[in-house]
């Protein structure tokens, strides 16, 4: 019984792509996930006056969230966001 050369073609591809599969599952290490800082901005809508804080359950981008220490107009909420705090300290915002 002869086998077609390029049955044994593909059968040498195939053990070599699960060979590569298997070191490459195995090899890579990956980093624990580290959740992202989510924070929200608010800020006075003259201007005026301007915070962040963590993100709070309910919080969304114009929202009133009280008044403004400094003059009494309405506090807004004026963006919600994420920081992904990386391995050297360093902080990347993703906006949303």
């Amino acid at each position: 019984m002869q086998l077609d050369p390029l049955i044994l073609g593909l059968l040498a591809v195939f053990v070599v792509l699960m060979i590569y599969t298997l070191l490459s599952f195995f090899t890579t290490r990956k980093q624990p996930a580290i959740p992202p800082k989510i924070l929200t901005k608010i800020a006075c809508i003259s201007g005026n006056y301007s915070e962040v804080r963590e993100f709070r359950e309910g919080d969304y981008v114009g929202k009133e969230v009280g008044k403004c220490p400094k003059c009494g107009a309405p506090l807004l909420i004026v963006a919600v966001y994420s920081e992904i705090v990386r391995q050297g300290g360093k902080e990347a915002s993703a906006r949303s």
